[in-house]
């Protein structure tokens, strides 16, 4: 079964963003229960967020391009570019992540 993770509103420098976000606290005790720890994914990182400053004022690297992000996690830039760019193609390597990713 898919865990449904929460709505969260962003705002990242022009654009309000709502995208599903895993709740740090039920991911961390969740991950403690199997002797791991909080998966990088499941959270939004200050060079996410960086990168998306970077291309609101670099439009024209993506405009009409086709864009990858390797290692996409919750795939904030992904979706922060997503009007601007002709194809996204998103990935990452866990699953989980790739779920909440589709959820997106």
């Amino acid at each position: 079964m898919e865990q449904q993770h929460p709505i969260v509103q962003l705002q990242v420098a022009h654009k309000t963003m709502a995208l599903h976000i895993p709740d740090a606290a039920a991911m961390h005790t969740a991950f403690q229960m199997h002797g791991g720890e909080v998966p990088y994914w499941s959270q939004i990182w200050p060079a996410a967020i960086g990168l998306c400053n970077y291309l609101a004022v670099n439009e024209a690297l993506i405009r009409n391009k086709q864009v990858i992000e390797i290692a996409a996690g919750i795939g904030l830039p992904s979706f922060f570019i997503a009007d601007v760019a002709a194809h996204i193609y998103v990935s990452d390597v866990n699953a989980a992540a790739v779920a909440c990713l589709k959820q997106n």
